[in-house]
């Protein structure tokens, strides 16, 4: 079996998300401050839910945790975090959790770098 899908790769620093074309979906720079004010207060929860079911080789917790998790990144257009989300939501829906803990250091580190851009959505001025 291919474990390449198991291991997405993250894409650029400048790719980390569009949050021109996220403001222009929500309506207004203004809500999506909010929006990622909400995602930031939630993530952690979800990535714990996910971090737990990849440890008890959960699959459907992973699946339902992953999935959450995509919806509320769908919000910031941060594309690269969204695809390797969807690769745990995948894997939990196959009950194939291979790769599942490299997928999910890869998903910290893409929320890493999103965090980085959230801070500069927060500091700027309304």
């Amino acid at each position: 079996m291919d474990g390449s899908r198991n291991n997405p790769e993250p894409t650029s620093t400048s790719m980390v998300a569009d949050l021109d074309a996220a403001a222009e979906r929500l309506g207004s720079r203004k809500l999506l401050k909010k929006v990622a004010k909400l995602f930031r207060e939630n993530a952690p929860k979800h990535l714990e839910n996910m971090r737990q079911a990849i440890q008890s080789s959960d699959a459907r917790l992973l699946e339902m945790s992953a999935h959450t998790f995509v919806s509320s990144i769908a919000y910031l257009a941060a594309e690269s975090a969204t695809v390797v989300a969807l690769a745990l939501e995948q894997m939990g829906r196959a009950g194939d959790l291979q790769g599942s803990e490299q997928t999910y250091e890869a998903l910290l580190e893409e929320i890493g770098r999103l965090d980085d851009v959230l801070d500069e959505l927060s500091a700027e001025e309304d």
